[in-house]
């Protein structure tokens, strides 16, 4: 049975589809990577070609945002990205699939922007938080084309298969729920640059997106390792650590929007900061499998709402257009989760593991210290035109 379209149900679908979109790539990456023969470093170089296309994309994505609405760039993207991932599977060289992974990156980062604009205009219209619900859509997206990627596989499908069948059966169903009519309040359309560093109250925003973007590529990349390192955790055990991390930050975002409400953003923030170190310390002094899993737990509970938070804040900024204020602090998102992986592995050469997983508490430490940055300011009217 189709849901109701509504907007926020349209939201919902576009953050279902980015992750989807990035959960069905990811999943295929070790089949892509033996269909065409690369080694791991030219691998590295053609996944770099996502990642500058996300970047690119963000001056654009704000000033389209607030040009042509939230919603109208949301879909636009979405749609993109699922034709360019559609055309990774069927790139005849690896040359063609980084130029077709590039623009899947640039959609994913004009959708980004998009469907968190959408999402903030939603939430200052109706008066509710729902940004971290809807952020739980995206990450339930991530896993449910990943569980694809492993059924595919298990069949035998090769990506081209698997791509297009994504592309032409799941992708127009989430768009046509995108579809959802909306019709924001009037309000003015914002003149200024295409693309500006954030103002010193948005700049504080920012750098909480950085921290906990790398926290969660740091985890992302390194906790099944450190699970073996600390506790002694078997191949198996150590693979489920990703899984409690993420498990507990789908939980958390589910039910982050009635704790914001009741609590409030900055009390939040603090709270997530507290959680989040003390996931980490628990982690990197485990001495056995399931206190891992609890450090990791913890961890995901302080790194589900510090994003919905901050977005929600940047919309609401009085002197910023909505969409400008996050790209503009959604570029040092990206970054922290460009930066926590290689950061993590040069300081774990340099000393090991352990302390290098360790130096995440500064990050949190941070956090909490500069957390009533997220405080939204008086609620300036629509956030966008329509």
């Amino acid at each position: 049975m189709i849901p109701k379209r509504t907007p926020r149900v349209g939201a919902g679908a576009i953050f279902f589809l980015l992750g989807a979109t990035y959960g069905v790539w990811l999943s295929r990456i070790p089949a892509v990577k033996a269909q065409f023969g690369l080694s791991e470093g030219t691998l590295g170089l053609v996944l770099l070609c996502f990642a500058i296309g996300s970047l690119l994309a963000f001056p654009l994505a704000g000033l389209l945002a607030d040009r042509i609405g939230p919603h109208r760039l949301a879909r636009l993207g979405g749609g993109l990205g699922s034709a360019a991932l559609v055309g990774a599977g069927l790139a005849p060289t690896a040359e063609v699939l980084a130029v077709c992974l590039f623009f899947m990156g640039f959609a994913g980062g004009l959708t980004d922007i998009g469907m968190n604009g959408w999402g903030a205009a939603i939430e200052q219209q109706t008066g509710r938080s729902i940004l971290s619900s809807l952020h739980a859509m995206f990450s339930i997206g991530a896993g449910a084309g990943a569980i694809s990627g492993a059924i595919a596989a298990w069949a035998g499908a090769a990506p081209s298969v698997h791509f297009a069948l994504f592309g032409l059966t799941g992708t127009p169903v989430l768009l046509f729920l995108a579809s959802a009519p909306w019709a924001p309040p009037a309000g003015t359309e914002t003149e200024g640059p295409r693309f500006a560093l954030p103002r010193p109250e948005l700049l504080l925003v920012g750098l909480l997106l950085f921290c906990v973007s790398l926290s969660e590529g740091a985890m992302a990349d390194w906790g099944a390792l450190l699970t073996v390192e600390v506790a002694g955790a078997r191949q198996s055990e150590a693979a489920l650590a990703f899984a409690v991390f993420s498990a507990t930050m789908i939980a958390m975002r589910l039910c982050g929007d009635a704790v914001i409400e009741r609590l409030g953003a900055v009390t939040v923030g603090r709270g997530s900061a507290l959680a989040g170190a003390a996931g980490v310390l628990i982690a990197v002094t485990a001495d056995s499998v399931p206190v891992a899993y609890l450090g990791f737990a913890l961890m995901g509970v302080g790194y589900a709402l510090i994003f919905p938070i901050s977005i929600a804040r940047a919309a609401r900024d009085d002197r910023t257009g909505a969409g400008l204020a996050i790209a503009s602090v959604s570029s040092f998102g990206y970054a922290g989760l460009l930066l926590g992986p290689p950061m993590i592995g040069f300081l774990a050469e340099a000393t090991s593991l352990p302390v290098a997983f360790a130096s995440l508490l500064i990050l949190s430490l941070f956090t909490l210290a500069a957390a009533s940055a997220l405080r939204p300011p008086a609620l300036r009217g629509p956030a966008f035109a329509p």
